[in-house]
C-alpha cells in the first residue's frame, strides 16, 4: 500500500473521508480511558464472531467480562467504534496492480430475523458509494479485492467503518448480477487486460441464511428498513408488485419531503397521514369496486384522494380539470360510474353498482381522442406498477431526485411521472397546476429553479417555450436539471439542439408510450441515447414493425408499429394477448434504435407519395423565425392531396414580410424533394391542441 505497510481507517480522515471515531485496544489497560473518547453508545468488535453495541456501562462491562480471556491471552485487538446511525450500506470489488477500479457493485443491506443468524440485502446504483469507494483505492493504493462497509446517516453522509481485505461471501450471487468480480479477478492475476465495467442489475435482492429456514417470498419483496412486513406491501396473485398505492409509501423516509407544492412541503410521514384520515372521510360514501371520477388537478390533494381511494377498493377514473360537463357526462354513460368527487363535494350517481369491469381493474384512463371519440382503457396493478418500475431503473431515478414537468394527473404519462415513480423511488415530486403551466410557463422555469427540480417530465410544445425564453433563463438557474424526458408528439433533432445548447448539463430524453401501455414502450436513457430517436425497447416489452399484410419489416423500413407485453385493455374488449398496434408509422434502424415517421391517420397521400406531415414540420422549425408548424393534407381533384403548412413564427418575424413565405420554401427546397414542397404556407397565432399539447389537424383547413 502506498500509505504505510498497515492501513488505519483513522488515517484516511485527512483525505476528505468520513471515519467514525474508534479506539484500538490490544491490552486490559487500554480499555480505562476509553469512555472519555467515545460516547455512548459503542460498537464493539474484533474479538467475538459478531459485532456488540454496548448502550451504557453496564453493557460495556458485559463485553469486557466476555472479552477479558482474550485480552489477558493477547490474542489480538478489540476495535471500539462511535456508533453512527443509519442505513448500512457496504461496496465490494477488485483493483488492478495501478490501484484502478475496475469492478464494483454496491448493496444496501437489511436486518431480517427470521430463525437463526440471517441477512438479507438488494443491489443499488449509488454514486456517491462509487465515487468513496473510487477515492478510496486511490489514497491507498490497493490492489486486488475488497469490501468496504458504509454507513449512511440521517443527514446523507456516508461513513466508512469497516475494510475486509477479500471478497464477501457473497460474492458468487453479485456474479448473478451481472457483476462477475472473481472472473475479474482471476483474469488479473493472469496478467490479462480488462476494462472497467460496473454494470449490474439494480433491486435484486440478496439473502444469507445460516440454517434452514422455509419462508414465503413476500416476505423478501416487502421488507422495510428494519426488516418488518408491512400489511400493505403484501402482493396478491394478481400483482407482481403490491396490493395497494399506499404500500408504495411503507419503507421510505418519514421525515424526507414526499410532495412540493408552490410553499408547502408534505413528508411522506405527513403523507401518510393524511390519506388514512381521506380513506376515514370516504368510507361511509365509497364502496368497494366503485367506480369514482375524480376531477385530477394537480395538487397533492388530488394524490391524497387517489391513493385513499385505492386503499378503499375502489377503480379510480381520473379526469382533466379542463373537462366539459358534456365530456363528463360521456365518461359517466360509457362506464355507468357510481361516484364523482370535485374540489367542493363527493356525488353518488347511483346506488347500484354495476360490476362491468375485470376483477383486477384499478384504474381507468381516457385516451385523448385526437382521431375520434375518446375509449377508455382500464389497467391493473401489474399495468401500471411494472412499466413505471422499469422507467424509473432506466433513468436512474433516486431518493436524491426531485421530479416535476407539465402533464396532467389525468393522463397515464402525468400520473405514472408524479404519483408513481417518485414514491417508487423514495424521491421527491414537485406539482405545478398543469391547466396554467404552458400559458404561465416562466412560473414552471421558477418552480423549476425554487424546487431544484433534477428530472423533468414534459412535451415538445413546453420545451420550445422553455428554448424561446432565452433571454429570461439568465436570471434563473436550472443546474439542477439533469433528465429532459419529452413524449406526446416527436421532439425532432433542431429543439433537441437548442435544448443542449441552454441545457448542456441536462440528458434529453425522447421516448413514445400510449394510454393502453401506461408508459413507455420505447426510449432513450442515459445509457443508450441517439437525438430524434424514440431510443430502444423498454423491459417488460417486445416492440416491432410490420407491414400492411401482417409481415415483420427489416431494419430501415417503414411500417406500423406494435408492442406486445403489459398493457391496459379497452372497456369490454375480449381477452388479447397478441400484438397492439399504436397507430404509429416507424422504422427501427440497425442498432435497435426506433424512429418515429407519423401518425398512420396523418399521412399525406400525394401524388402516389405516402408523405409524413413530422418530416416537414421539422424541416420548417429548423428555419430561426419558425416557432411552431403542423402540415396537413387537403383535397386536391388530381393529386388527391396537396401540402399545406400552418406557421407560427418566432417574435420578431412579422407576417406581413412579403419575402418570408418564399424564404422558408426556398430553405424547405434545400432539404427535401420537390414532391414534399408544401403548395401552401398560412402564418397563424395557433396552433389548435387538446388538453394534453396534441395537435388537432382535422382543425385546421
Amino acid at each position: 500500500l502506498k500509505m504505510t505497510s498497515k492501513l488505519y481507517l483513522h488515517n484516511l480522515r485527512k483525505f476528505g473521508l468520513k471515519i467514525p471515531e474508534t479506539v484500538i485496544a490490544s491490552t486490559k489497560d487500554d480499555l480505562e480511558n476509553l469512555t472519555e473518547k467515545l460516547d455512548f453508545p459503542i460498537v464493539c468488535k474484533g474479538a467475538l464472531k459478531d459485532s456488540y453495541i454496548a448502550e451504557d456501562r453496564m453493557d460495556l462491562h458485559i463485553y469486557f467480562k466476555k472479552i477479558d480471556e482474550l485480552l489477558h491471552g493477547g490474542q489480538g485487538n478489540v476495535i471500539f467504534q462511535e456508533f453512527i446511525k443509519g442505513d448500512f450500506y457496504c461496496t465490494t470489488g477488485v483493483a488492478d496492480k495501478d490501484s484502478r477500479l475496475l469492478r464494483c457493485l454496491a448493496m444496501k443491506k437489511l436486518g431480517v430475523d427470521f430463525k437463526g443468524s440471517t441477512w438479507c440485502g438488494f443491489t443499488v446504483k449509488n454514486n456517491i458509494l462509487r465515487e468513496m469507494t473510487e477515492k478510496f483505492i486511490e489514497i491507498t493504493g490497493w490492489i486486488g479485492p475488497f469490501e468496504l462497509e458504509f454507513i449512511c446517516d440521517s443527514q446523507g453522509n456516508y461513513w466508512l467503518f469497516e475494510i475486509n481485505p477479500r471478497l464477501p461471501a457473497y460474492i458468487y450471487l453479485a456474479a448473478a448480477t451481472g457483476q462477475n468480480i472473481p472472473d475479474a479477478l482471476v483474469k488479473l492475476a493472469e496478467g490479462r487486460i480488462i476494462k472497467k465495467d460496473f454494470s449490474y442489475d439494480t433491486d435484486m435482492a440478496f439473502t444469507r441464511l445460516t440454517e434452514e429456514v422455509v419462508y414465503p417470498k413476500r416476505y423478501i419483496d416487502s421488507l422495510n428498513k428494519n426488516g418488518k412486513v408491512q400489511e400493505d406491501a403484501m402482493p396478491d396473485k394478481k400483482c407482481k408488485t403490491i396490493k395497494t398505492f399506499y404500500g408504495l409509501l411503507a419503507d421510505k423516509d418519514d421525515d424526507k419531503a414526499a410532495i412540493l407544492y408552490q410553499s408547502k412541503t408534505v413528508s411522506y410521514r405527513q403523507l401518510k397521514e393524511k390519506i388514512n384520515e381521506r380513506c376515514d372521510e370516504l368510507k361511509n360514501t365509497i364502496r368497494k369496486k366503485d367506480k369514482v371520477i375524480i376531477r385530477s388537478d394537480e395538487t397533492p390533494n388530488t394524490i391524497i384522494s387517489i391513493y385513499a381511494l385505492d386503499r378503499l377498493g375502489a377503480v379510480i377514473i381520473p379526469v382533466n380539470p379542463l373537462a366539459t360537463e358534456k365530456e363528463i357526462q360521456t365518461i359517466i354513460n360509457d362506464l355507468k360510474a357510481d361516484v364523482i368527487i370535485s374540489k367542493k363535494n363527493i356525488k353518488r350517481i347511483t346506488d347500484d353498482t354495476i360490476g362491468n369491469l375485470p376483477e383486477d381493474a384499478c384504474m381507468i384512463f381516457y385516451t385523448s381522442g385526437t382521431t375520434g371519440k375518446p375509449k377508455g382503457i382500464v389497467h391493473t396493478k401489474e399495468s401500471i406498477m411494472n412499466p413505471c418500475l422499469e422507467e424509473g431503473k432506466a433513468y436512474g431515478i433516486d431518493e436524491s431526485d426531485i421530479i416535476g414537468g407539465t402533464p396532467s394527473l389525468s393522463s397515464t404519462y402525468g400520473f405514472g411521472a408524479f404519483a408513481i415513480i417518485p414514491f417508487m423511488s423514495g424521491a421527491s415530486v414537485s406539482l405545478y397546476p398543469y391547466a396554467t403551466s404552458l400559458n404561465n410557463f416562466i412560473e414552471v422555469i421558477e418552480t423549476i429553479d425554487t424546487h431544484k427540480i433534477t428530472v423533468f417530465f414534459s412535451i415538445p410544445t413546453a420545451y420550445r417555450l422553455m428554448v424561446s425564453m432565452l433571454s429570461m433563463l439568465d436570471k434563473y438557474n436550472l443546474n439542477s436539471l439533469r433528465l429532459l424526458i419529452t413524449a406526446g408528439e416527436p421532439l425532432g433533432i433542431s429543439l433537441h439542439k437548442n435544448l443542449k445548447q441552454i441545457l448542456p448539463h441536462a440528458d434529453v430524453l425522447e421516448h413514445l408510450g400510449c394510454t393502453e401501455s401506461f408508459h413507455a414502450i420505447l426510449s432513450n436513457t442515459p445509457e443508450n441515447m441517439k437525438a430524434g430517436s424514440i431510443g430502444k425497447e423498454m423491459p417488460f416489452y417486445k416492440v416491432r414493425i410490420f407491414d400492411n399484410a401482417g409481415k415483420e419489416c427489416p431494419p430501415m423500413v417503414k411500417g406500423r408499429l406494435a408492442y406486445e407485453g403489459s398493457s391496459g385493455k379497452y372497456i369490454r374488449e375480449k381477452e388479447d394477448n397478441g400484438w397492439k398496434y399504436t397507430g404509429d408509422i416507424a422504422y427501427m434502424d440497425e442498432n435497435g434504435y426506433f424512429w418515429f415517421v407519423s401518425r398512420y391517420d396523418d399521412l399525406i397521400k400525394t401524388a402516389g407519395y405516402l408523405i409524413s406531415p413530422h418530416e416537414i414540420e421539422c424541416a420548417l422549425m429548423d428555419s430561426q423565425a419558425v416557432s411552431e408548424a403542423a402540415v396537413i393534407g387537403v383535397p386536391d381533384p388530381i393529386i388527391n392531396q396537396r401540402i399545406k403548412a400552418f406557421v407560427v413564427l418566432n417574435n420578431h418575424f412579422e407576417p406581413k414580410d412579403n419575402q418570408l413565405d418564399k424564404s422558408l420554401l426556398k430553405s424547405l427546397k434545400l432539404q427535401l424533394p420537390e414532391y414534399k414542397i408544401p403548395s401552401e404556407l398560412v402564418f397563424v397565432d395557433s396552433i389548435p391542441k387538446n388538453k394534453r399539447g396534441k395537435v388537432l389537424r382535422n382543425r385546421l383547413s
